[in-house]
């Protein structure tokens, strides 16, 4: 990438993402801050923390338009793949700014999370000229994307309240870091989007690792980060010249919920047990579907 490209998707986002989570940690700890995690000003600093994060992914995908000089409509565009920011900015909002305990285990809060689920892989999926050959497909990958995504919501819920707080943004990282192999196997556009929601993730993560960003607060960025892995993962597979096996793809999908299936085993172990657990289960899953991809790419 040139140095425009470089300060679009990296830069620019991780810049966006520092802001939010210095605004977030204050709020919650530091001057003036309040640690009640009940109190209305950790509930802003999740809101916070969670649109910072989408605005810099949203951001870093306009600017990728801007400097390739793209035609059709930012809202609706041509590309597919570029769509699939209404489904991260949906979870981020929706599902975002409802993280309050008095609300987090609402039926209608989890309903709502399915139907995000479903619009995002729905909106994922390619249609239109020259996709025709796509849409025998799209059945079963549909199913595969929008499960994969409503359990990638509810595991990084589930995690982030069990007291994984100086790690849990390294777990947004892994389900990240898959679809990011994908990407740039494939398409060089969608690895620099990746690298966007890469970049302001691990801005997040440095706060959290430096104690500064609790996971109850940190789970907002989980959600549009599963939107973002979803789409990722279905352009990744369309844009693929070759037929790599559909589990591959599965095993990146399924970092996240199998991470915190792992993690309730093992809950009432030290800290730093359950993050090497989630560092091996994570690093796993991901070189069995790189290993496989690779192999079915060699000649």
């Amino acid at each position: 990438m040139d140095s425009t490209a470089w300060l679009v998707s990296g830069l620019l986002p991780a810049a966006i993402a520092a802001i939010s989570c210095l605004i977030a940690s204050f709020l919650v700890g530091g001057r003036g801050g309040d640690d009640d995690p009940r109190s209305n000003r950790w509930h802003h600093a999740t809101i916070c923390l969670g649109l910072g994060w989408v605005v810099a992914v949203v951001a870093a995908l306009y600017g990728q338009r801007i400097v390739a000089a793209e035609e059709s409509s930012f809202w609706w565009s041509d590309e597919f793949w570029h769509r699939g920011f209404w489904g991260v900015l949906a979870a981020g909002l929706l599902l975002g700014t409802t993280t309050r305990a008095s609300v987090r285990d609402s039926p209608l809060r989890w309903v709502i999370a399915g139907l995000i689920a479903i619009v995002t892989a729905a909106i994922s999926l390619p249609v239109g000229d020259g996709w025709d050959d796509a849409l025998p497909l799209h059945r079963g990958w549909a199913a595969l994307l929008a499960s994969g995504c409503l359990a990638g919501f509810f595991a990084l819920d589930r995690l982030a309240n069990s007291k994984a707080d100086r790690w849990f943004p390294l777990v947004v990282l892994a389900a990240l870091a898959g679809p990011m192999f994908v990407a740039a196997t494939t398409y060089g556009a969608i690895a620099q989007w990746t690298l966007s929601a890469l970049a302001a993730t691990a801005v997040s993560a440095g706060f959290a690792l430096a104690g500064r960003l609790p996971s109850a607060i940190a789970v907002a960025i989980g959600y549009p980060a599963i939107a973002l892995a979803t789409v990722i993962n279905a352009a990744g597979r369309f844009y693929s010249f070759e037929e790599h096996p559909w589990w591959s793809y599965a095993l990146l999908i399924a970092v996240a919920p199998t991470v915190a299936g792992l993690d309730w085993a093992f809950r009432i172990r030290s800290a730093w047990l359950r993050a090497f657990v989630a560092a091996v289960v994570s690093i796993a899953l991901i070189a069995v579907s790189v290993a496989v991809q690779l192999s079915s790419d060699a000649p």
